[in-house]
């Protein structure tokens, strides 16, 4: 019997846990596509507004 291959099998339950796993991966990258922009915009808006604040003041 040769068992060199036991080691590359993956029971139900870490397969399920890999897949969660890519899931949660999948949603996060999700999020991060969405407020990317968003987060760049308002750093620009507050950059700009500190600049201005230290030029008038």
């Amino acid at each position: 019997m040769d068992r060199s291959n036991d080691s590359k099998r993956t029971s139900p339950a870490n397969t399920r846990n890999t897949r969660r796993r890519e899931i949660t991966l999948w949603r996060f990258r999700q999020m991060c596509r969405f407020w990317q922009p968003i987060v760049t915009l308002a750093a620009g808006i507050v950059s700009i507004l500190v600049a201005l604040w230290n030029l008038l003041h």
